[in-house]
């Protein structure tokens, strides 16, 4: 399996692990590798260079988005009140689903 494979397989795994719990430590330990500032955890130089040219368009369009005054604003106390209905929605979907 090359590298892009793997990092492909991390990210099902990572998602698995995240909704569903299932758990195969071979590959949660292959997941949660650690690099050291030799390696890198890219499958090559020029993959490197587009993940790095991608987050700074990323990054680029976000700042130009939090400038523009057209961009809706919200207080942290209505992120919180929106956060709190999305919990609980799915909160319930969950304590449902656990009833049936």
């Amino acid at each position: 399996m090359d590298c892009c494979a793997r990092k492909d397989e991390q990210q099902r795994v990572g998602l698995d692990l995240l909704w569903f719990g299932n758990v195969d430590w071979a590959k949660l330990q292959r997941m949660t590798a650690v690099f050291t500032p030799i390696e890198s955890e890219f499958c090559s130089a020029e993959d490197e260079l587009a993940y790095d040219r991608w987050l700074r368009e990323k990054v680029a369009a976000s700042l130009a988005k939090a400038d523009d005054p057209q961009t809706p604003r919200y207080s942290t106390d209505e992120v919180m009140r929106r956060m709190d209905a999305i919990v609980k929605a799915a909160q319930a979907r969950h304590a449902s689903s656990r009833l049936a």
